[in-house]
């Protein structure tokens, strides 16, 4: 038998449903919404500039015609 100690999470009143503690049992679906939710930020950033560029170049060429 090895001495080697893990973490683990359990209840108190259930400790046959021990699990190990680590990234794998704990943080799949939290690292898949942050990940998500960093493309859907980057998304709607492209899409501000994007469109904030538009709208400049229109008030441009607005104020050439007015001349």
């Amino acid at each position: 038998m090895s001495d080697e100690r893990v973490g683990g999470l359990c209840r108190a009143g259930s400790p046959e449903a021990a699990r190990r503690d680590g990234l794998a049992s704990l943080w799949p679906l939290p690292l898949f919404f942050g990940g998500l939710r960093a493309l859907i930020v980057e998304v709607g950033a492209v899409v501000a500039i994007v469109t904030r560029r538009r709208w400049t170049v229109v008030r441009r060429a607005g104020d050439r015609r007015g001349r």
